[in-house]
């Protein structure tokens, strides 16, 4: 009995170290897209969301912006 325990133990504490360290990601993802947002013209924001649409994700918006970076930080008004 005492060994199926301490089976179940370290089951649940593994289940939640792996749960720690997904939502670590989730959360380091998120901090990143808002970072690479943040940091681009409002131009290129506007021009991006305009072409995907205005119910886009973060993460879409992110990875167009850096797939042509060069192109979306040359427009300007």
């Amino acid at each position: 009995m005492n060994a199926n325990k301490i089976s179940k133990q370290i089951t649940v504490f593994t289940i939640g170290f792996i749960g720690f360290f997904f939502l670590l990601g989730i959360v380091g993802k998120s901090d990143y897209n808002q970072e690479v947002i943040y940091n681009m013209t409002e131009m290129a924001y506007n021009v991006i969301v305009d072409s995907l649409g205005e119910g886009c994700s973060d993460t879409q918006i992110v990875k167009t912006y850096l797939s042509n970076k060069e192109y979306y930080d040359s427009l300007s008004w």
